[in-house]
């Protein structure tokens, strides 16, 4: 089942809030920064299912993909 990036929290308002801390770079779409999330959590999740022996390197990659992308 894919990752629908719906979840109980709103992701967009979590990463509007990072934006308003400085945390997260404020020249990206808040919405491209939300998909953008949900394909890389699809991704590594389809990864870690087909080769659970590099789950911790798909997952700790995955993390600093994302996190170099939209951070200062």
């Amino acid at each position: 089942m894919p990752f629908t990036g719906r979840s109980s929290w709103n992701s967009q308002t979590m990463i509007r809030d990072a934006i308003e801390q400085r945390v997260f770079r404020n020249d990206l779409p808040v919405e491209l920064v939300s998909k953008s999330l949900a394909a890389l959590v699809e991704a590594t999740i389809d990864l870690t299912v087909s080769n659970p022996s590099k789950a911790k390197t798909y997952r700790d990659s995955g993390f600093q993909m994302f996190w170099a992308g939209i951070t200062k």
